[in-house]
């Protein structure tokens, strides 16, 4: 199993840099997503997400 990391793990980081300037918008959607399945008792709902909470993140 090492082997096979180590034989793609140097092509896989140069494909994706490092994330984590990325990782405050990344997890404030994931909350969002989270909040809105238990608001909604996991009913499917075809809002679309909140413009508001996108732009306070950023």
């Amino acid at each position: 199993m090492t082997h096979a990391y180590d034989t793609v793990a140097e092509d896989y980081a140069s494909y994706l840099p490092d994330t984590r300037a990325e990782a405050p918008l990344d997890l404030a959607m994931i909350d969002a997503f989270a909040e809105a399945v238990m608001v909604s008792g996991g009913r499917r709902r075809t809002r679309t997400a909140d413009p508001l909470l996108v732009r306070q993140v950023l």
